[in-house]
């Protein structure tokens, strides 16, 4: 995933109305907003994406948001859009501040990949009606040993069955991925070759990118994203100030 820092914080490229709705679960003590009517969101056979029956083209940041306040997320939000960036990867630290978000990022007409914050079920039957949701991450580095197949495939029909409108997203950085290929809606391969910053690491994300989708031609619709690094690691120091 190209990762951009954004006052400090880790952020990636990813290359990856009007009725309204006022229901939510009873079970959650949070008051729900008035909310746009969602976005039919689909996939060709070929993987590619249609909101509304329009193809769609993502390209944008993956968003880190852990331990960031409301007020800086929507403003790297809008940083984001202002450059023409139409997809962002985000984070949910408290649900009531993440519906502002979500209706923020709807009037900039950028759509969200979320990221579950607590219970992943009620989380997408909470947020599945904002117009801004694009797809529910399942699973972030879903191939760093931590979960089985089995595991991410039965999230992912629960949060389906849940919400048929929007898609599911897993990501991964090893040769692993393969093993969960089948686990989502659309499938994230990270490619992370920066180290020494020179050209042969760079070349490096070709082929990273295209073994996954060689490895998927043929088989059932599927949309792959390129998470693609565009940060330095350690190798490099950390960024001086006044530099991004």
């Amino acid at each position: 995933v190209m990762y951009l820092g954004l006052t400090r914080h880790i952020a990636t490229l990813v290359v990856v109305a009007s009725a309204f709705w006022t229901g939510c679960s009873s079970e959650s003590s949070l008051v729900c907003a008035v909310q746009a009517k969602p976005h039919q969101i689909e996939l060709r056979a070929n993987g590619s994406l249609l909101i509304d029956r329009r193809p769609f083209f993502p390209i944008g940041l993956y968003h880190v948001s852990w331990g960031m306040s409301s007020m800086e997320q929507i403003k790297h939000l809008e940083d984001i859009a202002a450059v023409g960036f139409n997809t962002i990867h985000a984070s949910a630290n408290d649900w009531k501040d993440y519906t502002k978000f979500l209706q923020r990022a709807n009037e900039l007409g950028v759509y969200v990949l979320s990221e579950h914050h607590g219970d992943p079920l009620e989380f997408t039957q909470y947020f599945k009606n904002e117009p801004a949701v694009l797809a529910w991450n399942l699973a972030d580095d879903v191939d760093n040993g931590k979960r089985t197949a089995t595991e991410v495939m039965a999230l992912n029909r629960k949060i389906r069955a849940a919400d048929q409108n929007h898609l599911t997203y897993i990501s991964g950085y090893s040769n692993d991925l393969q093993k969960f290929a089948h686990c989502a809606s659309i499938l994230g391969r990270q490619s992370y070759p920066i180290r020494e910053h020179t050209t042969e690491e760079l070349s490096k994300t070709y082929f990273e990118i295209a073994e996954i989708a060689s490895s998927r031609s043929g088989k059932s619709q599927q949309a792959l994203f390129a998470n693609l690094q565009v940060f330095p690691w350690s190798a490099a120091g950390p960024p001086q100030q006044g530099t991004v």
